[in-house]
C-alpha cells in the first residue's frame, strides 16, 4: 500500500477496474468510482477465464495498473436426482 508521501500527499479519489471480457486482452474500463467495493457483470461464461487490473487515481494522476488477477466462474450444478435407498 502506498503511502501519503508517495503520492504527493494526496489521498485516492477513485478506484478504476478494466478487465478483458474473455478475450485475453485487459482492454476495457469496466467502471471508476470513488466508493464501489463492489460490482456485479452478468453474462460471464461458466468455465471461461476473466482478467481485472484495478489503479488508484488522485489529483494528480493514476496509480499503476494492479497485477491481473484472473477469475473463472463456476457453472450452475445440476438438478440433483432423488435419492433411492
Amino acid at each position: 500500500m502506498q503511502t501519503l508521501t508517495e503520492t504527493g500527499n494526496s489521498p485516492i479519489l477513485t478506484y478504476n477496474v478494466w478487465w478483458d471480457a474473455g478475450t485475453g486482452t485487459i482492454n476495457i474500463n469496466l467502471f471508476e468510482s470513488p466508493t464501489a467495493l463492489t460490482y456485479t457483470i452478468g453474462s460471464l461464461e461458466p468455465g471461461q477465464a476473466y482478467q481485472f487490473v484495478v489503479r488508484a487515481s488522485n489529483i494528480y494522476t493514476y496509480g499503476t495498473f494492479s497485477d491481473p488477477e484472473t477469475f473463472a466462474p463456476s457453472g450452475v450444478p445440476a438438478i440433483m436426482s432423488p435419492i433411492t435407498t
